[in-house]
């Protein structure tokens, strides 16, 4: 596993105060931040909106676009073999559950990153992607004030790979 091996490899490194080695061939943050982003999908997304909410679809879309920017770590690169591996809608219906529960708003832009992956590895096609991420903004829309963040990342939701 990358994680395991990466962390052993810089173990001592960061005991010592040496420069730890890179993480794999990860390209550099900019790059990165085009890779694990579809502007095509969140303008479609966007134009579904008033002019009004702006600001709350910026502050969702920057808290989404942060948890892509893990999720490359994790899960690899978008439009890769490693990120196209994974069955991006088998942990929907938890998070969504999860969210209600919680009000964490991880798990509504774990949702929407979901439906946009899907739509990118799909040709751009699926319509109905477009209207579960909308509907995902509309909930937080709707849901802002009650919103509770806290980390999700340890727990056990993650993506799983595609079986055959």
């Amino acid at each position: 596993m990358v994680n395991v091996r990466f962390f052993l490899d810089n173990l001592w490194r960061w005991k010592i105060g040496v420069p730890e080695k890179g993480y794999g061939n990860m390209p550099d943050l900019d790059k990165l931040r085009k890779s694990q982003w579809s502007n095509e999908f969140e303008s479609l997304i966007r134009n579904r909106f008033e002019r009004m909410y702006d600001l709350r679809l910026s502050e969702f879309f920057t808290y989404a676009r942060n948890r892509m920017l893990m999720g490359a770590f994790r899960y690899g690169i978008v439009g890769t073999d490693n990120s196209t591996s994974h069955d991006h809608l088998s942990s929907v219906p938890r998070r969504y559950k999860k969210f209600h529960e919680t009000y964490n708003p991880e798990y509504l832009y774990d949702i929407y990153n979901f439906m946009m992956l899907q739509w990118i590895d799909t040709g751009k096609q699926d319509s109905q992607l477009i209207g579960f991420a909308v509907s995902c903004i509309r909930l937080y829309l709707t849901e802002y004030a009650g919103l509770k963040f806290e980390s999700i990342d340890d727990g056990d939701f993650h993506s799983e790979l595609k079986i055959g």
